[in-house]
């Protein structure tokens, strides 16, 4: 049998060696956190000392629609905006807007965009309110188009790696919809994919050399204001292309698909619960609470904030519903409908089944002006 003091002896010697063990390890821990976060914060002050220096991150460079189009503004006399996606860059004709609402003193820019939607439009919005030329604003018509996330395959590209500063990133996994039912997994997703986002825009003056050249920014005579038209002849690549092969091989049952969800809107609208029928739990309020904080900023520098709703699919009805019933028709209006709009819905004047060409767009822009006045007349009465 060991000696009990033999043991206790061992037993102390075990104790006091663990104990040794712990406070040599733990300046060892931290010494190496230390030199982590003191290696990513050299790393850190590099990378905001020279990518600003290549040019990389700048608008012209990463994302040379929108840096033409802040150029573009820059030149003209304009104290009227509308943001919002490609069914607002073919869809409204600033010259012809300013005519219909030229009661209201009111001269439009289109800052229509490819492929701009929530949560990208929300941060552009407030780097255009952030401009020097905003300061002479008086309205500023956001159109709310359904979420677009981003995939992996096309989270490298400039255009989304110079959005996604730390607090750009952190923003938008902040306002991913955390409490929507049976989505855990794809939310996840998509905060690794803001997260490798986020650091290739941390490391983007390691980047190979051929994306640090300057992208030459086409001058523009001002003439259309941002508004493109979309002819039948034009060659297009991408999405518009195959969208635009569709519709001429199918465009009666598409333009029929159309005007079933138009007239669905309007029988929702004599509904006690418009949104029956409709799953959107947990994914209106991320959207409401960024149109909230872009109506105050515009609130705090005196510009008149409208939401415009165009598209029905996806979330919008319900997001369109709640914003309606939170901000009333002096914010919010929409072109969703079918009665009174019928003339929107001619096959001929589409160039597929979202988009519209030159003399469906004049027919919108007509619409959509005269929306506006009556909100602005009836905002006008209220005053008084």
């Amino acid at each position: 049998m060991m000696d009990k003091k033999k043991w206790q002896s061992s037993d102390f010697r075990e104790v006091e060696r663990s104990e040794l063990y712990a406070k040599n390890s733990t300046p060892k821990r931290q010494r190496w956190l230390q030199k982590l976060l003191g290696s990513l914060l050299v790393f850190w002050l590099i990378s905001k000392a020279i990518t600003p220096w290549t040019g990389l991150h700048e608008w012209e460079q990463a994302f040379p629609e929108f840096g033409k189009k802040i150029a573009d503004v820059r030149r003209q006399n304009t104290n009227a905006w509308i943001v919002g996606s490609s069914t607002i860059m073919h869809h409204i004709i600033p010259h012809e807007l300013d005519s219909i609402t030229a009661n209201h003193g009111l001269k439009w820019y289109n800052f229509g965009l490819q492929r701009c939607a929530p949560p990208e439009s929300f941060y552009l919005t407030h780097v255009l309110l952030d401009e020097k030329d905003a300061d002479d604003l008086d309205v500023l018509v956001f159109e709310v188009q359904p979420e677009e996330i981003l995939s992996w395959d096309e989270i490298s590209s400039l255009r989304n790696t110079a959005q996604l500063s730390f607090f750009e990133t952190q923003r938008r996994i902040r306002r991913i919809p955390w409490k929507a039912p049976n989505q855990l997994g794809a939310n996840w997703e998509q905060s690794r994919i803001l997260i490798w986002g986020w650091l290739q825009h941390l490391i983007a003056f390691l980047r190979p050399a051929q994306y640090l050249s300057r992208s030459e920014v086409t001058a523009d005579n001002g003439e259309t204001k941002g508004f493109v038209e979309l002819k039948a002849s034009d060659s297009k690549t991408g999405r518009l292309a195959k969208t635009h092969l569709q519709w001429t091989r199918s465009s009666d049952s598409l333009i029929q698909h159309q005007i079933f969800i138009a007239q669905d809107f309007d029988y929702r609208m004599t509904l006690a619960d418009p949104m029956i029928n409709w799953d959107c739990e947990g994914r209106v309020n991320p959207i409401l609470d960024q149109m909230e904080i872009l109506l105050n900023k515009c609130e705090s520098k005196g510009i008149h904030c409208l939401f415009h709703f165009q598209n029905l699919w996806d979330t919008n009805g319900c997001i369109y519903f709640a914003a309606l019933e939170k901000w009333g028709a002096s914010h919010v209006f929409e072109s969703m409908g079918y009665a009174g709009n019928e003339d929107l819905f001619e096959a001929t004047d589409r160039y597929d089944e979202s988009h519209l060409m030159r003399s469906g767009a004049k027919k919108f822009t007509s619409s959509f002006g005269e929306k506006l006045n009556l909100l602005f007349n009836e905002t006008e009465t209220n005053k008084e």
